[in-house]
């Protein structure tokens, strides 16, 4: 297993904080991330590597932003 880390930013919509959580691949993300509020972006980080950001809009669609 992998260890990942998504932290929340500072964006009004909710409180900045970070999440830990193993997986075989980032794609894990998804389950833990369903229920947080739209429009909420997420860094996803792999140690000290940035994967991405990620962000889901009302239709319920995911982006890489």
């Amino acid at each position: 297993m992998r260890t990942f880390t998504i932290r929340f930013e500072d964006d009004g919509k909710g409180e900045p904080k970070s999440v830990e959580f193993e997986g075989v691949d980032p794609l894990s993300v998804f389950s833990i991330l369903q229920g947080e509020k739209f429009d909420r972006r997420v860094g996803l980080w792999e140690g000290n590597v940035r994967l991405g950001s990620l962000m889901r809009d009302s239709n319920n669609v995911w982006s890489l932003v």
